[in-house]
């Protein structure tokens, strides 16, 4: 019984102190790196594609992490939890798309930017319903900088050459953490490479190498805390995780 209650109350009195103190424990980070987490659960129910791509991501951070000595916990929770805004709308993620329909091609670019940018307004407020700590709200926050959404706004200037830019780049903020600056990268790297149509060695270092240059000269690492030399023992990292994901497989049926 005094073991029961011996748990409870320290449960409880961390809690409590987090809260009061703006930290967060690696006790909650375990209990939150539980994939029965009720909203990783209903992730993984609603939106399959963005649940395996975050599983990747996930373990990409915690690698990269644990690599530049890092919070490995910290960055592979953040991996978890960036992406759950993309439940309210899965249908408007490509992860989460059939090659039969794309309800993008019947909208204007500006309205499909609006709703990709707005998976992190979306992700906000369900971490603050399901009171996620604030450290780990930071990555769905800053997990694309101010980055462009590309497409869109590629596709806007090839219709429009006086395009407003500022309408097709997130908001912000930068990330400022080690751990944060990772999950904006593991992000960035695991798309990248999934939409090649056949990753090899070279092509995913090319890459892992223009996404981190891109990332560099755009200014997203500003305020981060990261240095060049963690850039690029992670990007290294990346490369041979992600050779071991998206090796090429041996077509079976070709073998007499």
């Amino acid at each position: 019984i005094n073991g029961v209650i011996s748990v409870i109350l320290v449960t409880a009195v961390i809690q409590i102190l987090e809260r009061t103190l703006g930290r967060v424990t690696r006790i909650s980070l375990m209990e939150l790196s539980d994939l029965n987490h009720p909203l990783l659960k209903e992730l993984a129910e609603k939106t399959s594609g963005t649940f395996n791509h975050s599983m990747i991501v996930s373990s990409l951070a915690e690698k990269a992490a644990l690599s530049i000595n890092a919070d490995e916990l910290m960055a592979k929770v953040g991996g978890y939890f960036h992406d759950i805004g993309k439940m309210e709308k899965p249908e408007y993620f490509i992860e989460n798309q059939n090659r039969s329909f794309n309800p993008h091609q019947s909208l204007p670019p500006e309205i499909s930017a609006t709703i990709i940018r707005e998976h992190i307004i979306n992700g906000v407020k369900l971490a603050e319903k399901h009171k996620l700590p604030p450290q780990v709200t930071a990555f769905i926050k800053s997990h694309h900088g101010t980055s462009a959404i590309e497409y869109f706004l590629e596709k806007s200037k090839s219709q429009d050459s006086l395009t407003d830019e500022n309408k097709y780049r997130y908001e912000g903020p930068l990330p400022k953490t080690n751990e944060e600056t990772i999950v904006m990268l593991a992000d960035s790297v695991e798309a990248g490479v999934r939409s090649l149509s056949e990753p090899d060695e070279a092509s995913i270092r090319r890459t892992i190498e223009a996404i981190f240059e891109k990332k560099l000269r755009e200014g997203q690492f500003n305020e981060s805390e990261i240095s060049v030399a963690d850039i690029l023992i992670i990007r290294d990292v990346f490369l041979n995780a992600l050779k071991g994901i998206y090796h090429p497989r041996v077509d079976y049926g070709t073998i007499a």
